[in-house]
């Protein structure tokens, strides 16, 4: 999060005023986040709270699921690091 902060800080820099409109400076005076959330209807949070959830369980799932299905391939299950064994 850190690095990313500091390469939209860096673009911001480098580009003319207005080409990241869509990303808001958190250093701008009229910039309130509390503010923006509370004026946005509940539908509009809670559909983007949703979508989220839905992103970061599917994130988990495949990650955890692509960690323990390549534990179980034949070259890494013969060095019996892990305790796994598939049914064959």
């Amino acid at each position: 999060m850190f690095v990313f902060a500091g390469v939209l800080q860096t673009l911001r820099k480098m580009c003319r005023k207005g080409v990241l409109f869509f990303i808001r400076d958190p250093s701008e005076q009229s910039y309130n986040p509390v503010k923006d959330i509370l004026d946005r209807p509940t539908t509009s949070q809670m559909r983007k709270l949703g979508i989220s959830a839905f992103m970061y369980t599917i994130v988990a799932i495949f990650l955890f699921g692509a960690v323990s299905w390549g534990l179980t391939l034949p070259p890494i299950n013969r060095l019996e690091l892990v305790p796994l064994r598939t049914t064959a």
